[in-house]
């Protein structure tokens, strides 16, 4: 009986283990999924059209079909299907030549295990010949596993106003 009952703690730590072990790849992937995104859209000096494209496309693959994105402030859509977001990624690539991304602060909660929500700042540096600015904006963005890779689903983007 004794043994048994070691057995069944040993069992118990063991799943407990791996079932951490999952719990927190899951928050990995994600974490690198958002860094992977802020690299790609990140523009070091002058793109030709068809580069332009190209990481617009790379761009959309972090997102679903049918994502949306909204500002906080009217709750409006800005964004809707990954097409609308290659689009805004090309556009921003064409105004600014030079832009630097980062996603700071990333809080992720794990809903379940092909959904998420994680909350985070980016922050967009531009240095451009008129002028340079950095953007601040706080975003909670809906994650769904799709084929076994993190997609964004869903976003809201909130102006920071300690930061732009």
């Amino acid at each position: 009986m004794a043994r048994f009952r070691i057995w069944g703690v040993a069992v118990v730590i063991v799943a407990a283990v791996v079932g951490a072990g999952y719990y927190l790849g899951d928050r990995r992937q994600i974490r690198h999924q958002l860094d992977a995104l802020a690299a790609t859209a990140t523009v070091n000096g002058a793109e030709s059209d068809i580069d332009r494209l190209a990481r617009a496309a790379r761009i959309g693959g972090f997102f679903t079909e049918d994502v949306v994105i909204r500002r906080s402030e009217d709750n409006s859509a800005f964004v809707g299907g990954r097409r609308g977001v290659a689009e805004m990624a090309t556009a921003a690539a064409a105004e600014h030549r030079t832009m630097k991304v980062s996603i700071d602060n990333v809080d992720i909660t794990l809903t379940d295990g092909s959904g998420a929500t994680a909350s985070m700042t980016v922050v967009v540096s531009t240095n451009n010949p008129d002028a340079e600015s950095v953007n601040v904006r706080q975003v909670t963005a809906t994650l769904r596993k799709v084929n076994r890779t993190w997609l964004i689903s869903q976003a809201v983007v909130t102006r920071d106003p300690a930061g732009g």
